[in-house]
């Protein structure tokens, strides 16, 4: 459908893992030179979502402290 597949991993892996597991892929993530701030169809980076997220923090701390701006 188009949407950048760094964003697509990312973005499933923020919606299914817990925040220690994320932080596990995230790190796998980088270290594969994958883009942490890919966009989705939108415009908007997982970091932007994340934000919105009331319960988001645990992730977005691992997001910002991996790169994403």
């Amino acid at each position: 459908d188009g949407t950048d597949e760094n964003f697509h991993m990312l973005l499933k892996a923020y919606q299914s893992m817990r925040p220690e597991d994320f932080e596990l892929f995230v790190g796998f993530f980088i270290a594969e030179k994958r883009d942490i701030n890919a966009t989705g169809r939108d415009g908007r980076s997982v970091l932007d979502i994340v934000k919105t997220h009331r319960h988001g923090v645990e992730y977005l701390e691992i997001l910002v402290a991996a790169g994403a701006v």
